[in-house]
């Protein structure tokens, strides 16, 4: 009977040894495969300098028409745009913690890359060269290349386009360069493109203005962060709950990664945001619904509806 069940547990670890052996070389195959055609692509970018214009001259902007009123007031008339709507910006215009928010949930080492993550992007093109999902592994200064180039493809072939783009990037451009691009090309729901159209569109808020009242706060600039990964899911003009759930995930995170005290921490956990339109809950079949638990807490801000 000993010796029996010894004879089972022998196979039974000679299986698992198989198993494991054969994952082992299935990973090691990958990423020779991945190590040759990094090789390759980096051969070909050698021999083609890449360059990107990741300034206002390469993007679409919202154009103003205005109209000077009896007390020589310029008074807005109209907004036009393409269906990229963005409102220029300066760097000065954004506060530290809006842009940390957004570091700190899109690519928390954004500051000590080169413009990829090794670690995040080795995981993901291993997923990718398997047939898995590869969400996820792109930093800050890759997701502004594919912004911009709009490849989008889901191969390994783009993965490596990109890497070397985005290495190609960052030795051209200061890391305050590359950040501001990507806040003025990211879009952020529908038409709404860039932070500045971002402030209008969801909280009525020109950060343009020299108005402090006009200033994204910290709160709010969470709630921005957390609509990058997924805008037309964790919107809160789609579904509040998520976009709360998704601005409290990136307070966490500034928290976690010391961009706030937890004393600011608690203060924007309970400070209430005021959105332009009205805030929504779940989605009906037939249209959008109003969540009265949620516009209690969230409210209205004045302006358009």
């Amino acid at each position: 009977m000993t010796k029996t069940v010894f004879n089972i547990a022998g196979k039974v670890l000679k299986i698992i040894g198989y198993v494991l052996a054969s994952a082992v070389l299935v990973v090691i195959i990958t990423l020779c495969i991945v190590a040759v055609a990094m090789a390759i692509y980096s051969m070909q970018f050698a021999e083609s300098s890449f360059d990107m214009d990741i300034s206002y001259d390469n993007v679409n902007l919202t154009s103003f028409v205005y109209y000077t009123d009896k007390e020589n007031q310029q008074q807005l008339i109209k907004a036009l745009s393409t269906d990229e709507n963005r409102i220029e910006s300066d760097w000065d215009d954004i506060p530290k913690y809006t842009y940390e928010a957004i570091v700190a949930v899109e690519d928390k080492r954004f500051w000590q890359h080169k413009g990829v993550d090794w670690s995040r992007t080795v995981m993901v093109t291993v997923r990718m060269a398997i047939g898995q999902k590869s969400e996820g592994g792109s930093t800050i200064t890759q997701q502004l290349v594919r912004a911009v180039t709009k490849d989008n493809a889901e191969n390994i072939g783009r993965k490596m386009r990109e890497i070397f783009r985005a290495l190609s990037l960052e030795r051209k451009n200061s890391k305050d360069e590359i950040l501001k691009a990507y806040l003025d090309q990211i879009p952020w729901g529908g038409t709404t493109y860039g932070i500045g159209s971002a402030a209008k569109y969801y909280f009525n808020k020109d950060i343009t203005s020299d108005d402090p009242e006009q200033k994204l706060t910290i709160a709010e600039s969470c709630m921005l962060a957390g609509i990058i990964r997924s805008q037309s899911n964790m919107n809160p003009y789609r579904d509040l709950k998520r976009a709360r759930e998704r601005e409290v995930y990136a307070l966490d995170s500034m928290y976690d990664q010391g961009y706030i005290t937890r004393a600011q921490y608690n203060e924007e956990l309970a400070r209430p945001i005021h959105f332009r339109k009205p805030v929504l809950g779940a989605m009906p079949i037939f249209g959008y619904d109003q969540d009265a638990e949620y516009n209690a807490f969230y409210g209205l801000a004045g302006g358009d509806t």
